[in-house]
């Protein structure tokens, strides 16, 4: 995107080609601008973090030991049966 706008295409344009929002190209722009180069490489992507994390390697387990699929009566064949 730098190299686009430094070549004098409008944000809108190079939003096309990046495949980004026009707010994004302004926002990156602005950032280099703000800060150089440095910060544009830095991982600032929100990752949220599920309530279930906590219990992930229990409910592995479980799923190992008894998966869904497999537990009757509460299978597809049983619902489909009883419909």
């Amino acid at each position: 995107m730098l190299y686009l706008k430094g070549l004098g295409l409008e944000h809108k344009e190079i939003a096309r080609i990046a495949r980004v929002d026009q707010d994004t190209v302004t926002n990156y722009i602005k950032k280099y601008v703000q800060s150089g180069f440095d910060e544009l490489l830095e991982d600032t992507y929100y990752k949220p973090v599920s309530q279930l994390e906590p219990y992930t390697q229990k409910l592995k387990k479980r799923f190992e030991e008894q998966p869904p699929h497999t537990q009757p009566p509460h299978t597809v064949n049983h619902a489909i049966a009883n419909d």
